[in-house]
């Protein structure tokens, strides 16, 4: 969560005149929308200083995001987490407010956001990207043939390809790869057992259209991601469209009256065995 540093005002010699500090925002606010997902979840705050712990965010705020045809009104819930204690090499639960509203927000859409906590109202508009469908593939340069794969054997299957047409109203990509048998695989930071990788809307391909976009999921299988060994991973993408990203990768903000962010991302999951026929180092 981003967090704001103390405005500090020191007080001149002589006459020159001094300026007032920039006014912090009364709220912060974290909302993304998933397209494919039917939960959506938006955190509220108040900005924090780095000195400042994490709080549990806020619980007495009116949420709601609309389409202009329907307004969907987020409920807080005490949601039980696992945080990363840094210094650490384990995990801990805490617990932290999250507003939920149930819905799967529409492709190439445009959302309005809206956060009322008492004489404070916070806006936002995001506008989600299209959705996609991804493919494990084994892919051959010299004639760019290829060929689709449902299981992948490691290290011999380490250049397959997830492939994909970019979307419309997209700008980046994260790309995550964890063990879907192991549920706590997200949560093992230390070190990390799932992989992350993010990259730019371009198509990093030779001698193929520049729509296709690809992630070689499984070219890092010596990572500690794959230290579970044999079993189902999973390979997520995620699109995100400008405002995620200019606020993910830009630390750019694009609400009015509150520090954070409204963005949107459309994303896939491949589920796929994994077996690896000699032993990891």
């Amino acid at each position: 969560m981003r967090r704001f540093l103390p405005l500090l005002v020191f007080v001149g010699v002589g006459c020159e005149e001094l300026t007032s500090p920039p006014s912090i925002p009364p709220l912060y606010v974290s909302a993304q929308l998933v397209v494919g997902d039917t939960v959506q979840y938006i955190f509220v705050d108040r900005p924090r200083s780095p000195e400042e712990p994490r709080g549990r965010g806020l619980d007495d705020a009116y949420v709601s995001v609309s389409d202009g045809e329907t307004t969907y009104v987020f409920h807080p819930h005490l949601t039980r987490i696992k945080v990363l204690t840094f210094g650490d090499t384990t995990t801990k639960e805490d617990s932290v407010y999250l507003y939920v509203a149930h819905f799967s927000p529409e492709p190439l859409t445009t959302y309005h956001l809206k956060v009322i906590r008492g004489g404070d109202t916070a806006y936002g508009v995001t506008t989600t990207p299209d959705t996609f469908s991804a493919f494990l593939v084994s892919f051959d340069e010299t004639d760019s043939s290829f060929s689709l794969i449902d299981t992948v054997f490691l290290p011999q299957d380490s250049s397959v390809l997830t492939v994909w047409l970019s979307p419309e109203g997209t700008s980046f990509y994260y790309a995550f790869v964890y063990n879907e048998d192991h549920s706590d695989s997200l949560t093992y930071y230390r070190p990390p057992r799932y992989l992350f990788i993010s990259f730019p809307d371009s198509s990093l391909l030779p001698n193929v259209p520049d729509s296709i976009r690809a992630f070689p999921p499984f070219a890092y299988y010596q990572a500690p991601a794959f230290e579970w060994g044999n079993g189902n991973y999973v390979v997520k993408i995620w699109a995100l469209n400008e405002d995620r990203y200019r606020w993910g990768v830009l630390d750019e903000e694009n609400l009015k009256n509150a520090a954070g962010f409204f963005g949107a991302v459309s994303q896939v999951k491949i589920t796929v065995p994994v077996i690896f026929q000699t032993l990891r180092p």
